[in-house]
Formats: structure tokens, sequence, C-alpha cells
């Protein structure tokens, strides 16, 4: 169970990481990646059934997060 304070802190890192992803950090796209992963393979998994079916998804979901940087990205303030 997460205690509300802990949340609120893992809402800033949510929003820091959004952020930087979309300012092209690739340190944040990685950070998105490890923080994510495990759930949502496990996410996957509820509805598939099938582990390898679930990392396809799963990576697929990732590279196209990847792909739409561009699309997102804002500038940098100054």
């Amino acid at each position: 169970m997460i205690v509300p304070e802990c949340a609120g802190r893992l809402m800033i890192e949510d929003e820091l990481l959004k952020l930087g992803f979309k300012r092209g950090r690739e340190d944040a796209l990685r950070r998105i990646y490890e923080k994510y992963l495990n759930y949502l393979l496990s996410v996957a998994m509820v509805f598939l059934n099938d582990a390898s079916a679930a990392e396809d998804i799963v990576h697929d979901v990732f590279v196209s997060l990847a792909q739409s940087a561009d699309m997102l990205r804002v500038p940098p303030q100054r």
C-alpha cells in the first residue's frame, strides 16, 4: 500500500519523467521503461495468458512510445 506522502512523490517523479521525455531526454524514456515494464507485463499476462505474446505487446508499446517522441517534444524553456 502506498501512503499519501509517497504517492505524492511518485506523482512528481512521473511528471518529471513525462517532461523529460517530451524534452527528448533518452534517460527519461529508459526510466519509464524500467519503472513500468513489470507492471505492463503483468497486465498483458492477465489478458493474454501467454508470456511471449505479453512481452511482444509490451515491447511494441515502448517502441511506439519511443517513435512518438518527436510528436510529443516541446522546446526547452530558456
